[in-house]
């Protein structure tokens, strides 16, 4: 290794975060230039063997490793910022050092270091983000999340492999909050799972910004109906690193990626209209009992789970005795429960015909409604935001477990 590069891993060892995250190229290394301040009249009477004689001969890749250490905070800080000498060669290192020790009269020079952003994190932040800001700071375009009268809910998941999910949320918080973006997102070595609300004025930069993202190839981004500016869904943006996205309580991971088949909205519709002559699905919703309790497809069996760690011994009991040809359909929010559940519906049990909803009830319910059809979903659609629950048809399937009186709150 040249100095330089000890320099370099030395400043990334000490300081992790956030040179060790960062491309070498968003900053630059630059010596501040030798002042007054620089001189050490307490080390001319440093005791023997505690000064410059244990650092004449020094090489600059000796220097490297004790250049990793900086001074402390000084009301100078800022002077000489203009006439800092860029370190981008040995050359310039050891040129820089010798001049440090030229300036104290114990020979002991303290190489004062200063890190600079350069046009490469400017490049870098872009990259993060999706998106290039302009130069007065302004989101693209000057679109602003303040001029928005909706809030476009939007959900999405995928199941993958992310060996860093801290630095993944990193990216996302960086691409986001500046739009003004509220949720939960959370991320794991086994995936994705995010629902947000996003400012209708920024909806086509949050699309860039997932569709610049490599890590979500393939996403289904799932909008739900858009709701009023002056409702919030969500008080915060947060996204969090997780063990998993969906804790499933399985001892070993299935393959997740051999789950079935996923069907349209409209293929699931045709789907459940059952013609004469034809062998029934058995139709599984595999939520937990306080959402299925507010609604449900019609003719479909729920789990009755209480956590989503119930699922597999509830679906054991579901299926107990049912050919392994039977089409099994299954639903759920979204989507992502589905992916886990015929997974396992598959693998575990040994089914052949096997396809959730693509999206879940949300895309459905979006579906139906565009095409003014009457919904098979009766009931509400749970939801994990503030508004709790979203109305499909007009059937009240609960009761207040107060009075026992009609209710779509559980």
């Amino acid at each position: 290794l040249t100095s330089m590069e000890r320099l370099r891993a030395a400043l990334e060892r000490d300081i992790p975060r956030p040179l060790a995250k960062l491309p070498r190229d968003a900053y630059s290394i630059g010596a501040r230039p030798v002042s007054a301040y620089d001189s050490d009249s307490d080390a001319e009477s440093a005791p023997a063997g505690e000064g410059g004689d244990d650092s004449d001969g020094k090489t600059p890749s000796e220097l490297a490793e004790a250049a990793s250490a900086f001074p402390e905070e000084s009301s100078d800080v800022e002077d000489g910022m203009d006439d800092l000498v860029l370190l981008d060669s040995d050359a310039a290192l050891r040129e820089a050092y010798a001049r440090s020790q030229e300036a104290r009269s114990s020979g002991i020079g303290k190489l004062r270091l200063v890190l600079q952003d350069t046009e490469g994190f400017t490049r870098y932040l872009e990259h993060l983000r999706g998106y290039k800001m302009e130069a007065d700071g302004a989101l693209p375009g000057g679109v602003s999340p303040k001029d928005s009268d909706a809030w476009v809910m939007v959900s999405f998941y995928k199941l993958t492999t992310y060996p860093d999910p801290a630095d993944l949320c990193t990216r996302l918080m960086e691409a986001w909050a500046p739009l003004g973006i509220l949720g939960r997102v959370y991320v794991a070595p086994e995936g994705i799972n995010a629902q947000v609300s996003v400012p209708s004025e920024v909806l086509p930069l949050f699309e860039a910004t997932v569709a610049a993202n490599k890590d979500f190839e393939g996403v289904f981004l799932n909008k739900d109906e858009p709701v009023s500016f002056d409702t919030q869904p969500f008080n915060k943006l947060q996204i969090k690193p997780r063990k998993q996205v969906l804790a499933d309580g399985l001892d070993t991971p299935l393959k997740w990626e051999n789950n079935g088949k996923h069907l349209s909205p409209a293929e699931w519709h045709a789907k459940l209209q059952v013609k004469l002559g034809e062998k029934p699905p058995v139709l599984l919703d595999v939520r937990n009992t306080y959402e299925s309790q507010v609604g449900l497809f019609k003719n479909a069996k729920a789990l009755d789970t209480t956590t989503f760690r119930d699922t597999w011994a509830a679906l054991e009991k579901a299926l107990e005795g049912v050919d392994k040809d039977t089409p099994i359909l299954s639903y759920c929010t979204g989507g992502i429960r589905c992916e886990k559940a015929n997974a396992f519906i598959i693998q575990e049990m040994g089914f052949t015909d096997v396809s959730a909803l693509k999206g879940g009830i949300v895309n459905y319910g979006r579906y139906s409604a565009a095409n003014n059809l009457t919904s098979i979903f009766q009931g509400v659609n749970h939801v994990f935001d503030q508004r709790l629950g979203q109305r499909m048809s007009d059937e009240v399937l609960a009761t207040c477990i107060t009075c026992g009186g009609p209710s779509d709150v559980q």
